[in-house]
């Protein structure tokens, strides 16, 4: 039951219907926890989809809350360096990022890039979507030569791992393209 309700409230974020999301994400965790107890794997997920809903309804700070839950419980299980720590790292950042807490929103996303690169290879989706959000961090910062860089990173590892006409690769192309603006 508790997965059930997990993939409602993802159906209901997706569809833009947070309040019945956050609502279905958060019986999923209090099923899990009466399971499990607090330090499991899946209650670890479940906190994380809470925190995707919080994410999703720019709430930055109640987002941060629970994905630093859920990386707390994956360190138990996974250790510091796998691509599931990466993922919290990952969340964290954007987490942060939308907070306005641009230092430590980097601090995650490098953290995350290093991981994966390391786990997983240069040329992976994931390593080009943390190239992305970092450049949307330092576009915050209004560090625009350095947003430039790392966006050209994500564009070219997504032309590599998922094509040319790919809905990610499109959407560097347009973030390059609005970064210029600013640098001219």
């Amino acid at each position: 039951m508790a997965t059930f309700h997990n993939n409602i409230g993802s159906i209901y974020v997706h569809l833009g219907e947070y309040a019945k999301g956050l609502d279905s994400c958060l019986k999923s965790l209090e099923i899990k926890k009466s399971l499990y107890g607090e330090n499991h794997p899946g209650v670890s997920l479940s906190y994380g989809s809470v925190g995707t809903v919080y994410l999703e309804q720019k709430d930055g700070p109640k987002a941060v809350e629970y994905y630093r839950k859920s990386l707390e419980i994956k360190k138990l299980f996974y250790g510091e360096n796998t691509h599931e720590i990466a993922i919290c790292y990952f969340n964290l950042g954007k987490g942060l990022n939308l907070h306005g807490e641009y230092h430590n929103a980097l601090e995650y996303h490098f953290k995350a890039l290093s991981i994966n690169k390391a786990v997983l290879g240069e040329n992976q989706p994931i390593v080009a979507a943390s190239c992305y959000h970092i450049a949307d961090v330092y576009m915050n910062q209004k560090e625009y030569n350095k947003a430039l860089e790392y966006c050209e990173r994500s564009l070219e590892i997504y032309i590599v791992a998922c094509g040319e006409s790919h809905p990610e690769t499109i959407k560097s192309r347009k973030r390059i393209f609005e970064i210029k603006s600013f640098l001219s």
